[in-house]
This record gives structure tokens, C-alpha cells and sequence, in this order.
């Protein structure tokens, strides 16, 4: 999985291509391609944690740009990868930024696994949660309704960052918020720090969190073959 999420990353329009990690079997997989492996300590609490141990000696600006692709998204388009990282060049003054698309299954918003955000006027977070937002006080009263309009939002799990961004984040202890939904980005939030999204421009398939994810990615891969 790892390798074909790093194949992926490859095609992108990324300068380089580092894959963090905390086990000496996972950098094992990246021989042959050209990755740049970083190992890390096992102590990390988040992702976004492990980042910057990651880059603390690549030399990089604080106004550089990191994309954080998970290692557990195989089929995670080139194209979203860049799309996420225009977004910040775009807007040189935002430091975080990432994606969203169109909840179309009405069983989604009201799935926790599927991670909801609601927007501002100028497409900055306004919140994410595992919760069903916005609540639709008149159609959610009596229950999960059958059908649903397009103004729900999945959030995609990619994100892009400036390293100033990174390192302020690492310095500020998780909020209660991000506790409580298990969503770190919330911290930036918390702090101050504004999310731009924008909706992602090709489907992205969920990545594997579960058995049953797993066993989808290997059928789609299977038929490829």
C-alpha cells in the first residue's frame, strides 16, 4: 500500500518526495524508487507531528511548501497533490490548506468516520467534526432524511502546509476541540491559524482505515491488473 501511495506521489509536480516513518520494514519498501526515506521516533502523537521531525534538516524556508499525503491513500490522485499545494501559492499568506468534496449519500453525514466541514464565504474552515454539520434543524428532526442537497461537505485528508505554519503547530499543546472530535487540524483552529479548502477537481477514493477498505482497494487494484 505504502509503495503505491509513494508511486502516486512520484507523478505529482513535487520537488521531492520524502516518506516518514517509524519502522525500518516500511523504508525497506522504498527501495527502487525515488523517495527520500526519513526515519522517525515512535512517539509521535500525529501525522502532522511527525512532519516536522521529518523536515528539520532538509534545508527547507518557512514559506516552503509540504504536502502530507497518509500513507494509507493508494490511490490518492497526482493531480489533488498539486492541486492542494496551488492553493497556497495561490494565497502566499495562508499557511494551511486543503480539500473537500460533495456528500452525495445522505448516510455520510451522519457516518463519524466521515469527517464534515462548513465553510466561510472566502472557503476558509470555519469547523470540521464527525458530526452531521450543518444540522438541518428542519429535515434532520425526525431522523436521517432519504435524500440531501448539495450543501454538505466531506473533508479529503490531504493538506498542504507552510513549514511556519508546521512549526507553530508542534509548539501549542492539542486543544480541547481536537480531543475531543480526534481531528488535529482542529488545533489550528484553536490557535488562529485559518484552513483554506477548495473542492477537490477529481473523485478521490477513500483510503483504508478498515478490513473492508482494504479488501475494496485490492479488488479495484485486481482489476486493473
Amino acid at each position: 500500500m505504502l509503495r503505491h501511495v509513494v508511486e502516486r506521489a512520484l507523478l505529482s509536480d513535487a520537488k521531492h518526495v520524502y516518506v516518514a516513518a517509524d519502522d525500518q520494514q516500511l523504508i525497506d519498501v522504498l527501495v527502487g524508487t525515488d523517495a527520500i526515506s526519513v526515519m522517525t521516533s515512535v512517539d509521535h502523537v500525529s501525522g502532522t507531528d511527525r512532519i516536522v521531525e521529518a523536515i528539520q534538516d532538509t534545508g527547507l524556508e518557512p514559506t516552503d511548501i509540504v504536502v502530507n499525503v497518509q500513507g494509507d491513500e493508494p490511490l490518492i490522485p497526482p493531480n489533488v497533490v498539486n492541486q492542494v499545494a496551488q492553493l497556497l501559492i495561490d494565497r502566499p499568506i495562508s499557511g494551511v490548506a486543503s480539500l473537500y468534496s460533495t456528500i452525495s449519500d445522505v448516510k455520510e453525514i451522519f457516518d463519524p468516520n466521515v469527517v464534515k466541514v462548513v465553510l466561510s464565504s472566502d472557503s476558509n474552515a470555519l469547523y470540521f467534526s464527525r458530526a452531521p454539520i450543518p444540522w438541518d434543524r428542519r429535515n434532520f428532526a425526525d431522523g436521517e432524511p432519504t435524500e440531501v442537497d448539495p450543501h454538505w461537505y466531506r473533508h479529503v485528508g490531504i493538506y498542504a502546509y507552510r513549514v511556519w505554519a508546521l512549526q507553530q503547530f508542534v509548539s501549542w499543546s492539542p486543544s480541547r476541540l481536537e480531543q475531543l472530535e480526534s481531528l488535529e487540524q482542529l488545533r489550528f483552529l484553536a490557535n488562529g491559524i485559518s484552513i483554506v479548502l477548495d473542492h477537490v477537481n477529481e473523485p478521490v477514493c477513500a483510503g483504508v482505515d478498515t478490513p473492508a477498505d482494504l479488501e475494496r482497494v485490492r479488488e479495484f487494484f485486481a482489476t486493473q491488473n
